[in-house]
């Protein structure tokens, strides 16, 4: 890895996460996957891996979905057959250059902005990419919509359950990943 690189990859999924419910292992679900056959997802660990593969100066890995295993639009209704219990998976640390933000904290689930007709955590990151564009400083964005979703979540009538959009930074960058402009 070389420092002195100018690539910056940046990963940005919006869609289902699920556990295993046998190994609380964190998969995406992509549009042409099923939620009861797990080769048909990505498991989160080994995109982690592949992107960590790949020399660059920065890697951002945006998530907008939750691994609670509950659906979008109804948060008591299950992808998965769990019997109804949300399970905490087990989330991968990213490594190398990277940092991953998702659009919750552990079980809760990622919601719709209906009005908006995105989930809460896409709505305000473009919003904020469109006011920004030209400064883009990670601290900054990560603290408007670590606000903004969750003061939305709280106050929108058709949600009224909380939402905390998370920060991981690979351990070799916590001290500086919110100085990263891309």
């Amino acid at each position: 890895r070389s420092s002195d690189l100018d690539v910056q990859i940046i990963v940005y999924y919006a869609g289902h996460g699920m556990p295993n419910p046998n190994t609380n292992d964190a998969y995406l679900l992509p549009v042409d996957g099923y939620s009861s056959d797990y080769t048909t997802a990505i498991k989160l660990s080994e995109l982690y891996e592949q992107l960590n593969s790949i020399p660059t100066k920065n890697t951002l890995v945006f998530l907008d979905a939750c691994f609670s295993g509950t659906t979008r639009s109804n948060s008591d209704k299950m992808l998965t057959n769990v019997r109804g219990v949300r399970t905490a998976p087990k989330m991968s640390n990213p490594n190398g250059n990277m940092v991953v933000f998702s659009a919750t904290s552990n079980t809760q689930t990622a919601h719709p902005y209906h009005e908006q007709s995105h989930g809460l955590f896409t709505y305000f990151t473009l919003k904020w990419l469109r006011e920004n564009y030209q400064n883009v400083v990670l601290g900054n964005w990560y603290d408007y919509i670590n606000k903004e979703v969750s003061r939305t979540a709280s106050k929108n009538t058709n949600i009224l359950q909380e939402q905390y959009p998370s920060a991981l930074p690979s351990s070799s960058i916590k001290a500086t990943w919110r100085d990263i402009t891309f």
